[in-house]
């Protein structure tokens, strides 16, 4: 396998399951062989609604109402080129793997889809969300890598 190869927009796919930090799943998701991309980033913010009460009697007062929607991202990379040795299994996919992530998002958008996206972190964390935003830019146009994020507003558990 060579990893350092000269072909620009192509990828080497290395499988090293032993050394991955979390697991994901996303509804609708096929991964590499699918969309030609991978997922790198994941990121969860979470809010509480609270409002804080100050007195003059120099004591603080503090008021929940519940969650508040959360925020998800997702990004990832995508490539122009098939994987060495995936060439029967890329046939007939568009020419760079940004599209097929542009395609997911066309399929699963918020006011296109009539459920949440369920997102699976690790074997039990579970979000409800809704895919809201996505971003897409040709990051290296000498080696055709595209980066992405897609934002999704997560339904308080």
């Amino acid at each position: 396998m060579d990893i350092f190869s000269a072909d620009p927009g192509t990828v080497v796919l290395a499988d090293v399951r032993d050394g991955t930090p979390m697991n994901l799943h996303l509804d609708g998701w096929g991964g590499y062989n699918s969309f030609r991309s991978v997922i790198h980033g994941f990121k969860v913010t979470l809010k509480g609604g609270v409002q804080f009460m100050h007195t003059l009697n120099e004591f603080i007062y503090v008021y929940t109402f519940g969650e508040r929607m959360g925020q998800i991202q997702v990004s990832g990379v995508s490539f122009y080129q098939d994987c060495q040795g995936m060439n029967e299994v890329m046939q007939g996919l568009p020419d760079h793997g940004m599209e097929e992530v542009i395609g997911y998002y066309g399929l699963n958008r918020v006011n296109v889809r009539p459920h949440p996206v369920t997102i699976v972190m690790g074997t039990s964390t579970v979000f409800q969300a809704f895919l809201t935003d996505f971003y897409a830019e040709l990051a290296d146009q000498e080696r055709l890598v595209g980066t992405w994020n897609m934002t999704f507003a997560a339904i308080p558990g």
